[in-house]
């Protein structure tokens, strides 16, 4: 199935026991159902995959034991996916093709236009369970249930990367810089505000109103298709909060991360003062 003189191969090695496999150097570039193929021993398994743009695929783990397996990923207008296969080993398991209600497709617990449109429809899941939450402008995410806390709680998906909730204290679009204030609450930086000064800066994932539950990426390397960020510039938070290459002339002048690929950029806090 796969001619490693054509395609580029990967090996992934895997645990038995993961009910999905989440495929990080695979994201999606649209949003609706791909279709998977799975050959092991000349011996096919196809199944359909919800995948949703800027997100890293997921698949089930619908793998024979101790297999050197192949993939291949097929977008709805069937083209392959990166035109490349992707070679899977895995661990000893237990089951060979299972039924159609496998447990790893009742743990998708679909797509939700915010937050709280996934938490009203699942206000209570279980370990495992898993939904994509794809806000208009700003990008989708997966959250997965958190059976510790009881609640649903954003994935990060870049290494060393930190996300955490915060109330928001006023109305954030995504992709803003924010700062966590006194009371708690995440607001826009204001590089006017000279109490904004000193205080740790963030990005916004998502857009929310005030009161409303705003994801903040704090740390480590953030993607946000279609910002334009690029690699080796310095980004600055802008008069209105949004990252810019250039240095604003007044108020504090705050350095925010340094462009590290296309879309991508790394948190990292750098220089900050104050204009006189």
């Amino acid at each position: 199935m796969c001619d490693c003189s054509t395609y580029q191969c990967i090996d992934l090695y895997l645990l038995a026991c993961a009910e999905t496999v989440t495929l990080p150097s695979i994201v999606a570039d649209e949003t609706g159902t791909w279709k998977a193929v799975l050959d092991f021993a000349g011996v096919q398994f196809r199944t359909d995959i919800p995948v949703i743009s800027g997100v890293p695929v997921t698949i089930p783990n619908n793998f024979n034991e101790n297999y050197r397996h192949t993939l291949k990923l097929y977008r709805a207008d069937g083209t392959l996916v990166n035109d490349t296969c992707y070679k899977i080993k895995t661990m000893p398991t237990v089951f060979t093709n299972p039924p159609e209600t496998s447990t790893a497709t009742e743990h998708f617990k679909g797509s939700y236009a915010s937050l709280g449109a996934l938490q009203s429809a699942v206000p209570a899941g279980n370990a495992g369970d898993y939904a994509f939450v794809d806000v208009a402008g700003v990008g989708a995410k997966q959250y997965i249930w958190d059976a510790t806390d009881g609640a649903w709680v954003a994935e990060a998906v870049e290494s060393g990367q930190q996300l955490f909730e915060a109330v928001a204290g006023e109305a954030i679009s995504g992709g803003k810089a924010v700062i966590i204030d006194t009371d708690g609450k995440a607001y826009v930086y204001n590089i006017n505000n000279e109490n904004h000064y000193g205080k740790p800066c963030g990005i916004a994932a998502n857009g929310v109103s005030s009161g409303g539950t705003v994801s903040v990426f704090m740390d480590g390397v953030v993607t946000e298709v279609g910002s334009g960020w690029q690699a080796g510039r310095l980004y600055y938070v802008s008069a209105t909060g949004t990252l810019t290459t250039t240095p604003p002339t007044a108020g504090i002048v705050k350095i925010i991360g340094v462009g590290v690929g296309q879309d991508k950029i790394l948190l990292n806090n750098g220089l900050e003062l104050i204009t006189i």
